[in-house]
């Protein structure tokens, strides 16, 4: 694994680690399967293979290590709006803090703004991360 990999790996097993003591994975599934429930489960397959439009998913991103802060004040709400007007089929939320400077909140108010689905741009290895985006 190279050094800017191994480092998100950390950080990101730090952060998990935080997270869990805030609430439990019983806890955290709970929650998302109760979202679960009252959601289509096959939305985001509907919305890629939709044969009227082009199927765009857009990105909401705050940073790249790349090209340093692309945004820091964006206000996700408008942003994703104004995807989802444009004709985007989903959104993409980068949710990693450290070095792309996005949150889980991020996500969150991506959900909240628009009907189109939402997905959380991460780096997974844990099953927590995965109940905490659909929470």
């Amino acid at each position: 694994m190279n050094n800017f990999l191994g480092e998100i790996i950390e950080l990101k097993k730090k952060r998990l680690t935080i997270a869990r003591e805030k609430i439990s994975l019983e806890d955290l599934k709970r929650k998302a399967f109760a979202v679960r429930e009252n959601s289509d489960s096959h939305r985001l397959q509907i919305a890629l293979t939709r044969n009227d439009k082009i199927n765009i998913i857009a990105e909401i991103k705050r940073a790249s290590p790349s090209k340093g802060v692309i945004n820091d004040k964006i206000n996700v709400a408008e942003v994703a709006k104004n995807y989802e007007m444009g004709g985007a089929c989903a959104i993409s939320v980068l949710t990693e803090e450290d070095k792309f400077q996005g949150s889980l909140e991020d996500l969150k108010t991506a959900k909240s703004a628009v009907e189109i689905p939402v997905l959380r741009k991460d780096f997974i290895f844990d099953e927590f991360q995965i109940y905490e985006a659909a929470g």
